[in-house]
């Protein structure tokens, strides 16, 4: 599977972090390629043990809400975090360039079959995004 992110990050870590991760997961398991991402988003090395990794995900599934949701949903709850964060007087860094637009094109031109929200709280927003050919965890997080 070839799995690409794209971050964006306040300055000072003033309104949040924006983070997509995608991955080309056509005819795979869902909870499969979830994992996958999963592993991507918290930056693990080769070094990570598998037990240390199913533990992680499993706690992180246990967490999770996987609640379905439609796509005014998603839009509504990240376009508010978007634009707070392109609105942030002291601006924001993309990793790699052109993250913002990248996120903001997936958010608003692709269709997807299914869209569950994995996490809602006050300071973190999480979804996952099953389409035909790609699933992707789309990331809002509050560093506080």
């Amino acid at each position: 599977m070839i799995i690409q992110d794209y971050e964006v990050r306040t300055d000072d870590e003033g309104v949040g972090n924006l983070l997509l991760v995608t991955g080309n997961a056509k005819n795979m398991d869902s909870l499969c390629v979830l994992k996958e991402l999963f592993c991507v988003c918290n930056q693990y090395s080769e070094s990570i043990s598998s037990q240390t990794i199913d533990s992680d995900f499993s706690e992180f599934c246990n967490n999770c809400l996987f609640k379905q949701v439609d796509s005014n949903f998603l839009r509504e709850k990240m376009s508010k975090n978007i634009n707070k964060i392109m609105d942030y007087r002291y601006g924001f860094v993309e990793v790699p360039r052109g993250s913002m637009e990248e996120i903001q094109r997936i958010l608003f031109d692709v269709d997807f079959n299914e869209i569950y929200l994995l996490e809602n709280d006050y300071d973190s927003l999480c979804f996952q995004l099953i389409g035909c050919n790609s699933q992707m965890l789309l990331c809002w997080t509050d560093v506080v």
